[in-house]
Formats: structure tokens, C-alpha cells, sequence
């Protein structure tokens, strides 16, 4: 299995997991705890990405699965392009 390949909705999953945990880190999970949380999103991703693709998962919940991993994406995207406009670029008193 190549982790490369695993994604979801053109997601990759990888990804995903990294930046989940990046902002769970701004909420107070670290240490073992951030480890933990990446290990469980790990194997909950790579499940629904292998369910979706092996035809485990119903393909009608597949479109569904889909827009939610795409719309967690952006949102997670959004959250870090503010956090870097702000420190780079903003007022910072």
C-alpha cells in the first residue's frame, strides 16, 4: 500500500491528518496526546479512503464522505492561511 495513493475526494489523507493535528495543537492536545489523535485519524482515514475505493463502503454514502473530507480540507486551509496572513502580515501590538 502506498500512503501517497490513500486519499479521499482527491484529498490525500496524509495531509489531512497533519493539519487536523496542527490545530488540535492550538487547542492544548500535545505530547501523546497529538500522537494519539494522529494515530486514530490514520486509521479512521485510511479505512474510509480503503472502504470507498474497495467498494466496502455503500456507494451512495461515497459522495457524501466526499464533501465532507473536501469541506474539513478547506476549512482547515482557511484556519492556517489566517493564522499566516495574521503573523506575517498583521498588526502585531
Amino acid at each position: 500500500m502506498d500512503l501517497a495513493s490513500l486519499a479521499i475526494g482527491g484529498v490525500g489523507i496524509a495531509g489531512l491528518i497533519i493539519a487536523i493535528v496542527e490545530g488540535l495543537k492550538t487547542f492544548g492536545v500535545n505530547g501523546k496526546k497529538s500522537k494519539a489523535a494522529a494515530f486514530i485519524l490514520g486509521f479512521f482515514f485510511a479505512a474510509v479512503s480503503l472502504g470507498t475505493t474497495d467498494g466496502i463502503i455503500p456507494a451512495a454514502y461515497v459522495p457524501y464522505i466526499e464533501l465532507f473530507v473536501r469541506a474539513l480540507s478547506v476549512a482547515l486551509a482557511s484556519t492556517g492561511g489566517y493564522d499566516f496572513l495574521r503573523k506575517n502580515f498583521g498588526n502585531n501590538k
